[in-house]
């Protein structure tokens, strides 16, 4: 009888029926089995029942439990709707770079990763700069509807400070020399051929040296003050342009050696004011990258030496280039005619044309003692600044050494 009670009554608790009278068939179990065991086993009876209530009290809250949530099984939810629910949701760390070997006894808190993307104060910063571009967006669109309203922007924000730091000075304009300049050189580029070039040139850039001395002249005459420039200011400027694309454009570098011949015999304005330092460097760096001319880039820095055109760094550029090329040629054509010495003297007197002068200071009343000036660095390239004149010897003229017979017999007297 024992054994049937324990094979019967997890099958009772387990069946649909058992959960709607489960305390019902519990109580009455206990009162049948009490009637029917023999004293002995009494005591087990009872307390094996009491367990098996137990359980079912506990199957029953189970099922109380599952009744309220929905099953995974329910036609009604689908079952990837609880795939997910045990993982826990939060914000993504942010990645960044850690050191491979941190220094030790340095406080490594800013290596940890942070907890979001932006602080406070970055957020509101953002925030401020985000409201100044709208607030200007819409000023715009409102004054381009003729009814703009100044905008109320607060400047006690952090951004304030960033503000007041920017320049207030506008961008230097374009004056209205820059801007013909501008217009002609594109005019220049537009020419299709060197036929066209020269016409161009003939009417826009000599023309207009020539328009312009006839009104100094005309001035003159009259007796009106003259105009303000003598030649039109972007008149260097376009010559050098000239020289430069037929050299250059056209491969013509005889046809730029002419231009520049046509600007100094056109009058003696245009000679003074065309043949300036770049029309010169566009001259210098025909003669000896087309030519190889050593004679005509000494010529040229000799001309302008006389005329008091100052050499620029591109002139010096030119120069540097000469020297260097100089040396790695073995052949040159003046080597043949006047000996090897001749190349390397037109290169010590081309040196000496561009190299820097040391200006004259006026003499002062004072009687304190001279400082001694420092030669320039490229003083080494004008050999007749680092001769000292002072000295009592030249170079390859040094004092014979004494006979150690004779210093010996000096200094026993």
């Amino acid at each position: 009888m024992q054994h049937t009670l324990r094979k019967l009554i997890p099958v009772l608790s387990h069946s649909p029926r058992a959960t709607l009278h489960r305390n019902a068939t519990c109580r009455g179990l206990s009162t049948q089995t009490s009637s029917c065991l023999s004293p002995p086993y009494a005591s087990t009876s009872k307390a094996h029942i009491a367990s098996t209530c137990h359980y079912s009290s506990q199957a029953q809250s189970a099922d109380s439990l599952s009744s309220d949530s929905p099953s995974i099984f329910s036609p009604k939810n689908s079952p990837w709707d609880h795939v997910f629910e045990d993982i826990a949701t939060g914000h993504p760390l942010i990645p960044i770079a850690r050191e491979k070997s941190p220094r030790p006894g340095l406080n490594n808190s800013s290596l940890e990763p942070r907890r979001q993307t932006m602080t406070n104060r970055e957020l509101s910063a953002f925030d401020e700069m985000f409201n100044m571009i709208f607030a200007a967006a819409n000023e715009r669109r409102l004054s381009e509807d003729g009814s703009a309203a100044a905008p109320d922007i607060d400047t006690r924000g952090p951004l304030s400070n960033f503000l007041k730091s920017l320049s207030k000075h506008p961008r230097a304009r374009q004056t209205g020399d820059d801007t013909e300049l501008d217009k002609l050189k594109e005019q220049l580029a537009l020419c299709p051929s060197d036929h066209a070039m020269l016409e161009w040139a003939e009417r826009e850039v000599f023309g207009a040296s020539v328009r312009a001395e006839e009104a100094v002249r005309a001035a003159f005459a009259s007796g009106s003050p003259p105009p303000p420039h003598l030649q039109p200011p972007v008149y260097p400027h376009l010559l050098a342009a000239l020289m430069n694309a037929a050299r250059e454009r056209y491969d013509d570098p005889y046809l730029a050696l002419s231009l520049f011949e046509h600007a100094r015999n056109l009058s003696s304005l245009s000679y003074i004011f065309g043949c300036t330092t770049p029309a010169y460097n566009e001259l210098l760096e025909t003669r000896w990258n087309s030519f190889r001319d050593l004679r005509g880039v000494h010529a040229a820095l000799a001309e302008m030496r006389a005329n008091g055109v100052s050499p620029d760094m591109r002139t010096r550029g030119l120069v540097d280039d000469v020297r260097r090329e100089t040396g790695a040629r073995t052949l040159w054509l003046e080597e043949g005619e006047a000996g090897s010495g001749e190349v390397w003297k037109l290169l010590g007197e081309i040196e000496r044309l561009v190299a820097r002068r040391t200006p004259k200071r006026p003499s002062t009343g004072d009687h304190r003692p001279l400082q001694p000036q420092r030669m320039p660095h490229d003083a080494w390239k004008n050999p007749d600044e680092t001769v000292d004149r002072s000295a009592a010897y030249q170079f390859g003229e040094w004092p014979q050494p004494v006979s150690r017979w004779n210093r010996r017999t000096a200094q026993s007297s």
